[in-house]
């Protein structure tokens, strides 16, 4: 009994060590996460609630923008598991110690994260038929259609984002979480990475096509006002692509630099350097809070009925 005794409070003084996993940045690194976050939900709830009152709103592309705006305000929810578990000392040694918290917390991120990317492609090949087959679009593209890949699209995205949590791991008690601490080289690498980086490259070649397609139209006048629709709602996709594709790049370089570093070495890395790879993920938050102002700015639709929504906020607030 006294041994088994002494041997609980070994184990127990051994855990309360304090090390300190933290990094100087990360209380900045928290202040501008959550500054983010609110910025994000505010402007893509507003987004959601103007198409769900406007019925000018409704059509099948912006049904595709508005789901997209939905996994975006999401990332602001997601993101809590992910921002307290990685940049403090509790969340940290939590992770270290507690399997599913980690795997859970993570796998809550990935989601939003796949999802974003995924967005952007569904948008791009919506406009590419738009585009490239527009006796066809009408046909294919239809609200019962879109709603169904919306279906497939966030099914596809738990499904793959929870594989960890469904067994398919190598978390280990004491490491830091990390994806590619727990996950395995098959799914981190050759499933989940090479599956966003393909989505990524698609998406790139088909936005550029569009952008030659609409360099052509700006050079002959074409007095067909649906097909000019179809462009200028191609030039606000491709400003959402530009941004999408800046805000990404940093945390994709650094994430594939950080990834060839042999484990062993990892930890070895100079501050600077993890400074880096922890502020490149600002961007993607950024990324999420640039979207509702690209909606806004460049579709007249999207203006009339946030000034709609204002004017209703002003009566209300005026009785």
């Amino acid at each position: 009994m006294d041994s088994s005794t002494s041997l609980l409070q070994t184990l127990t003084a051994a855990t309360n060590i304090e090390v300190d996993y933290t990094k100087p940045w990360y209380p900045w690194l928290i202040v501008v996460f959550e500054v983010l976050c609110v910025l994000n939900a505010v402007g893509n709830v507003l987004v959601i609630i103007a198409f769900v009152k406007s019925e000018q709103l409704q059509t099948p592309t912006n049904l595709l923008i508005c789901n997209h705006c939905l996994m975006d305000a999401s990332m602001s929810l997601a993101g809590q598991p992910f921002i307290w578990l990685t940049f403090t000392q509790r969340g940290i040694i939590g992770t270290m110690n507690i399997k599913y918290l980690c795997l859970g917390g993570m796998g809550i991120a990935r989601i939003s994260s796949l999802g974003s990317i995924l967005g952007i492609l569904l948008l791009t090949v919506e406009r590419s038929i738009a585009i490239f087959c527009p006796y066809r679009y009408y046909t294919v593209v239809t609200h019962a259609s879109i709603k169904r890949v919306i279906v497939c699209f966030w099914s596809f995205c738990i499904l793959i984002s929870c594989l960890p949590m469904l067994g398919w791991n190598n978390w280990q008690p004491g490491l830091r979480c990390n994806a590619l601490n727990f996950s395995s080289k098959i799914y981190n690498m050759y499933m989940f990475t090479a599956f966003c980086f393909i989505c990524l490259v698609v998406a790139a070649i088909l936005n550029i096509c569009m952008a030659m397609v609409a360099v052509k139209k700006n050079r002959v006048q074409d007095s067909n006002s649906e097909e000019s629709g179809h462009i200028k709602v191609m030039k606000m996709l491709l400003k959402v692509v530009g941004v999408f594709y800046l805000c990404r790049m940093p945390h994709l370089v650094i994430t594939t630099v950080y990834s060839i570093t042999p484990v062993e070495e990892r930890e070895e890395l100079p501050d600077w350097f993890m400074a880096v790879f922890d502020f490149a993920k600002v961007f993607i938050g950024l990324n999420a809070v640039f979207n509702p102002l690209i909606y806004v700015r460049s579709s007249e639709q999207f203006m009339d009925a946030f000034k709609r929504l204002w004017k209703i906020d002003n009566r209300v607030n005026t009785c």
